[in-house]
Parts: C-alpha cells; sequence; structure tokens
C-alpha cells in the first residue's frame, strides 16, 4: 500500500556563513546562491559578521593541512615552528606577507623559509 504524501512545492536553503573579512556587498552570497542553483530550490544566503572569525576556529585537522602544505599555523612570533622540521629556532624576516594574515619566516636548522599565519 502507498501513501499518497504531498510533497512541498518549494524548499529553501538557508545558509549563513561567518565572514573573515568584509567584502563588496553582495559579491560572496551571489556567488553561494550561484553554486546551489543545481539543487534546484530557492537558496538565501547571508554572511553574518556576529560571530567573527578568528584563528582559534581553525580545527586541530586544519592546523594539521597547513603544516602539511608548508604554512606554520597562527601562534605567537615567539611561539611559531618550522612546519618543515618543528624546529623553535626560526627567525622573522617580515611581519608582513603576501597577505596581511601571513608573516614571513626563516628555519635555522633546515635553512627553509616558510610563512606563518597570524593569529586574528
Amino acid at each position: 500500500m502507498r501513501a499518497n504524501i504531498a510533497r512541498p512545492r518549494t524548499i529553501t536553503a538557508f545558509v549563513a556563513r561567518t565572514g573573515r573579512r568584509r567584502q563588496t556587498p553582495g559579491t560572496q552570497p551571489r556567488a553561494l546562491r550561484q553554486a546551489l542553483a543545481p539543487l534546484g530550490c530557492p537558496v538565501a544566503a547571508e554572511f553574518s559578521f556576529r560571530v567573527p572569525w578568528t584563528s582559534d576556529r581553525i580545527t586541530p585537522l586544519g592546523r594539521e593541512r597547513l603544516e602539511a602544505s608548508g604554512f606554520a599555523p597562527p601562534a605567537e612570533p615567539a611561539d611559531v615552528r618550522c612546519p618543515y622540521c618543528a624546529s623553535a629556532r626560526v627567525a622573522m624576516d617580515s611581519a608582513f606577507g603576501p597577505t596581511q594574515c601571513r608573516s614571513l619566516f626563516y628555519c635555522r636548522d633546515c635553512r627553509q623559509p616558510f610563512e606563518a599565519f597570524k593569529p586574528v
């Protein structure tokens, strides 16, 4: 026996995402709506700064993946370790890296330059 269950005509997907920085209003929500368009339902996308993003929100897995890709995870400059050899013998080359959230370091043990994320 089959039950006749009325299916809803529209389903709205609501996505709230914490932004890392303020960008041109509407740019990222529009891109998110386009990415979710294949679902075939209306999408309400909103970026909120009510709960600000900080580097404390990076998960342990995220920190491991940063190290695996050659970046030191966020830490105070005195606590930065080399992502290649885990040495604490590092020197900051520049407090300003290619982006505002990164600094340039040099490892004195393995002699590799690397970037470290700044704590935010």
